[in-house]
């Protein structure tokens, strides 16, 4: 379906530093971007209607957890803005999931690339923050399906969730390094990352709006960074401006996870075909 980039078969050395495969990572998006989108499409290739399952799954759920925690219990006052608030949450914490689940084992699944192909290392968790990318473009009719069914109108702050979609992305990329890099050197690091995103679905206040808790649970939402990364895409588009707490967050946690990730990158790149 897709005609990769030619490989780099005409070498068999990396690029000698860590900065040097940076730049040639970034100039060779046009790889990491159709392997991305090719991996996606590969889990559906013998379906009928290929990875619009992703559409129907997204749009099941979303279904199933507006009317339960909407109209069963209770959660959302009005059904109208409630079913915006999941549909969006669901949608990025989704995102997010494939990016923490599935990072670890990002070297370990390319190690054929990595010991025939002498390409930059960095494409690799680029490619699965496209595949991520890719998969919430597939399930975004289902967001604007809802917008549209329960008359939730955009309002001019709704172009603030462009910049915190690409924010999203660029923690993407810094979080499927690290951790990478850490499901490549222990090998248990993929059970914890599994174990932590099925705990987080329950304190994300992607099924319960954060304002429901009392002040003195109100840290559960505050303290979780899960939740600020969802709230500068996800509130914007609910008619509010993501607050300057939510943002502060995802900032420090992006250049955290940037630096360790980076130095911790410069320093082991040239063992991770060892590790792999």
């Amino acid at each position: 379906m897709f005609n990769l980039p030619q490989l780099m078969v005409g070498s068999n050395r990396y690029p000698r530093t860590g900065v040097h495969d940076a730049l040639a990572s970034a100039l060779s998006w046009r790889l990491w971007l159709l392997l991305g989108i090719r991996e996606v499409n590969s889990h559906y290739q013998r379906a009928f209607i290929g990875p619009a399952w992703l559409t129907v799954h997204a749009g099941v759920w979303i279904a199933a957890v507006t009317f339960i925690f909407g109209y069963v219990i209770g959660l959302g006052e009005s059904t109208t803005s409630y079913a915006a608030h999941v549909a969006v949450g669901i949608v990025m914490f989704h995102f997010i999931t494939n990016i923490v689940a599935g990072s670890s084992e990002v070297f370990i699944k390319s190690r054929i690339m990595i010991h025939s192909h002498p390409n930059p290392l960095l494409i690799h968790p680029m490619r699965l923050a496209a595949s991520a990318v890719y998969e919430m473009a597939l399930q975004l009719p289902v967001v604007i399906a809802v917008f549209v069914v329960f008359h939730t109108s955009l309002s001019a702050t709704a172009w603030l969730a462009i910049p915190g979609l690409m924010m999203n992305f660029m923690m993407g990329v810094a979080v499927a390094l690290l951790f990478a890099l850490a499901g490549a050197r222990f090998g248990d690091f993929r059970f914890v990352t599994l174990a932590a995103m099925r705990l987080a679905l329950f304190i994300t206040p992607v099924f319960w709006p954060a304002d429901r808790l009392g002040p003195d649970t109100r840290f559960i939402a505050d303290a979780n960074p899960l939740t600020h990364f969802i709230a500068i895409v996800r509130d914007p588009l609910l008619g509010e401006p993501a607050s300057m707490l939510a943002w502060i967050t995802v900032l420090a946690w992006f250049g955290l996870c940037a630096i360790i990730g980076g130095v911790w990158f410069a320093s082991a790149r040239r063992t991770i075909p060892m590790w792999v």
